[in-house]
């Protein structure tokens, strides 16, 4: 580089062969190498001239600019999307393809796994359409974890409060979708045992609250005995402090309330506690708080003892059977609600959610428990794949960013520089090529003389 005598310009001597190297040593270049090699050329001896066919002009446009590129970057980044345009070799550009591939592989890993996931939370509200919407919703993430990690690389001048918070995302995102990669895979090759197991809870449920039930009508706990009871009993005290005699208006009223009037209480002797429900229509047509107490205490009863039956034949069927099928046969209304019968005969879980829910739940039990883990293998292999990724994806960027050709990269003051050469190349080629023609044409010429 020479200085000039006319307003301090700086003009740069480029030689083609050095062009030819810097061109070379450049990741981004490769492909003009590549194109140069492949070009056809035809060198004429008689006179003297060498002949290339030109590239065509859109070379650079269809490497960096084409649709199929700018839509693979958007997917899976490339090493030149991880910095910037101002610097660039083969060594950072192989740690840059590292990082980038490490971080495209954790987030589309994640992307695979979150995608049952969304779909089973989703589909009572949209159907058919839940699986579209689930893809849709996993490629969104992995493309926004995708762009948090280029963020979170580019620690240039200015840039490190944005990069820590794209790192930041990154790594939270990370963390979610590791936490439901485990999950969304067992809902993918799991699907049936946790519609089992889901039904053995719900049987179990089920059978507790028959036993709850019972506990309540023969401990005299049902909440109607107990209000009607409470109704009751202020009445019958109220009648034994009162006279007949001395306040016979105040009796009558109270009794009235208590046991109805005296016909009513006469049309009701003789008859069973189901007659006398049956010709008033329920306990709560039949006339007095009391006389409803009592028939509502026999019904009660008489519930407690048909209950205990009931329990009795189905305790007596756990464990002969499978619970899908005793739920379905004991408690019929619940299964149709929790569960249906797909096209295979197979049991599925109705509500999507529940799926979700549940898969969560057995997930988290089965970690907790060491006699259980081996049920989920698969799924927790696939999870620390996950978290393996995620680990080794942030630390890369983290690495990447904290390097100075990163930062170079984004260092707007090496344009200057390349564009001189660059300039400076343009204008010596012609020159240079005529140079070496004529060279060559002398070491020819040279040859035949001393023939």
């Amino acid at each position: 580089m020479s200085q000039s005598g006319h307003k301090n310009e700086e003009k740069v001597r480029v030689f083609p062969v050095q062009l030819t190297r810097w061109i070379e040593a450049q990741p981004d270049l490769s492909y003009l190498v590549k194109a140069a090699n492949d070009t056809p050329a035809l060198y004429t001896t008689s006179t003297n001239e060498l002949n290339i066919a030109p590239l065509k002009e859109d070379i650079v446009n269809r490497r960096f600019e084409s649709k199929a590129a700018n839509l693979r970057n958007f997917f899976w980044p490339t090493a030149r999307s991880m910095r910037g345009d101002c610097y660039g070799t083969k060594s950072f550009d192989e740690m840059c393809n590292r990082a980038a591939n490490t971080m495209a592989g954790s987030t589309l890993w994640d992307a695979i796994s979150t995608v049952p996931f969304v779909q089973f939370a989703l589909i009572n509200f949209l159907g058919p359409g839940a699986m579209p919407a689930a893809i849709g919703a996993s490629v969104g993430m992995m493309v926004f974890s995708n762009g948090c990690g280029k963020t979170g690389a580019n620690r240039a001048k200015g840039k490190s409060m944005i990069a820590n918070f794209g790192l930041a995302g990154f790594i939270l995102l990370s963390v979610v979708k590791t936490a439901a990669s485990g999950v969304g895979f067992d809902i993918l090759v799991n699907q049936e045992g946790i519609a089992k197991e889901f039904a053995s809870k719900t049987l179990q449920e089920q059978i507790q609250k028959r036993q709850d039930k019972l506990s309540e009508l023969q401990t005299l706990s049902n909440p109607k005995l107990i209000n009607l009871q409470n109704s009751c009993e202020p009445l019958q005290d109220k009648i034994r402090n009162t006279s007949k005699e001395m306040q016979p208006q105040t009796y009558e009223t109270l009794y009235v309330q208590a046991y109805g009037t005296y016909a009513q209480k006469t049309s009701l002797i003789g008859l069973t506690n189901d007659q006398i429900i049956k010709k008033h229509g329920g306990v709560s047509g039949i006339p007095g708080v009391c006389n409803r107490a009592d028939a509502q205490l026999a019904v009660d009863l008489k519930q407690a003892d048909k209950l205990q039956e009931i329990i009795a034949a189905t305790n007596s069927k756990v464990g002969t059977q499978p619970a899908v099928n005793l739920l379905q046969e004991e408690f019929p209304e619940v299964f149709k609600d929790k569960f249906k019968i797909n096209d295979k005969n197979i049991v599925e879980v109705r509500s999507g959610q529940d799926v979700v829910s549940e898969a969560t739940t057995q997930f988290i039990e089965k970690i907790q428990d060491p006699s259980r883990i081996s049920e989920i293998g698969i799924s927790l292999f696939w999870m620390t794949i996950s978290v393996i990724l995620s680990f080794f994806a942030t630390l890369f960027l983290w690495s990447l960013s904290l390097t100075k050709e990163m930062k170079m990269s984004y260092n707007t003051s090496l344009l200057k520089y390349r564009m001189e050469l660059l300039q400076s190349y343009q204008e010596n080629l012609p020159l240079a090529l005529k140079q070496q023609r004529e060279r060559r044409a002398k070491e020819n010429n040279a040859m035949e003389d001393q023939k």
